[in-house]
């Protein structure tokens, strides 16, 4: 189970440290992944792009994109889960990702933690702007806000690479 970031990267909490619902959410989400790796490549495919493409349909810098292109995304996209109280990024990291909420409840939060200047939940879209390559940005697209996991979350994650594999794979195929 993913455990937010910290400066060292991701931490992780194996399953004897979890709580009884701790476990149950984790072992739905593992079980969730567990029937889709199951499943032949076709049919994951396609499911994924039944679930997944009219969310990234909504998504501002996607709005005017092929068809081709949405359905290369919508397979790059991969799961992670966060805890309570877990920050998915924070303010002024570089950002290689974007996220798009399934399922849960995040809070943008000022640097004190404590003021919260939004809400995001399910189909909620954010870091999009890290993924893009700004002309003259050397250190790439620093994050703008802290987002922080209020209860358990699952959110899908594009990230910059994916995005250009996905663009190089429409245009030579």
């Amino acid at each position: 189970m993913r455990r937010g970031r910290s400066s060292g990267g991701p931490t992780y909490r194996p399953a004897a440290e979890l709580s009884g619902a701790q476990f149950e959410i984790a072992s739905g989400a593992q079980f969730e992944n567990a029937v889709l790796k199951s499943l032949p490549d076709k049919l994951k495919a396609e499911i994924a792009i039944h679930v997944h493409l009219d969310t990234l349909k909504q998504v501002r810098i996607f709005q005017d994109c092929e068809p081709g292109l949405l359905v290369e995304l919508v397979l790059k996209l991969k799961l992670q889960v966060f805890s309570p109280g877990d920050f998915v990024c924070r303010k002024g990291d570089v950002g290689k990702e974007m996220y798009i909420v399934k399922r849960g409840r995040l809070s943008v939060v000022a640097d004190d933690g404590k003021t919260v200047y939004a809400t995001l939940g399910a189909g909620s879209v954010f870091g999009e702007v890290s993924i893009l390559n700004i002309a003259g940005n050397k250190t790439g697209n620093r994050r703008t806000a802290n987002v922080r996991s209020v209860g358990y979350s699952d959110l899908f994650c594009l990230s910059k690479n994916d995005l250009w594999d996905a663009l190089t794979e429409v245009s030579h195929p």
